[in-house]
């Protein structure tokens, strides 16, 4: 695997969970249309068993302390975007796309 540098690390990161949200949307909608489709509930449930099953080789090529400090940036990445990118009705008018756009707007800085 190629050494991530500090400026790149968060494209690294972005382009990670973009790529893993197209994955990702791909295997729900293989599930949902499935003919005999499970439920929301056992959809959740069955993806999180995969993933975790997935990652499962993830603790014998990390340290612990590494597998705990990515789970926590990944955490708080995921948080931090569900609280910052916002869905809008598709014919409301353009407003600032995130809060700190919407902020710098107000203060005359957009």
């Amino acid at each position: 695997m190629t050494d991530i540098d500090a400026p790149h690390a968060l494209d690294v990161l972005t382009a990670a969970l973009v790529s893993w949200t197209s994955a990702s949307t791909q295997i729900v909608h293989h599930m949902a249309t499935a003919p005999t489709a499970p439920s929301h509930s056992e959809i959740t449930a069955i993806l999180t068993k995969l993933v975790r099953d997935t990652l499962e080789p993830l603790n014998d090529r990390y340290a612990q302390e590494d597998v705990h400090t990515g789970a926590r940036m990944a955490a708080d990445a995921v948080d931090t975007l569900m609280e910052e990118i916002l869905l809008m009705d598709h014919d409301a008018e353009l407003e600032p796309r995130n809060r700190a756009e919407r902020r710098a707007r107000r203060r005359g800085h957009g």
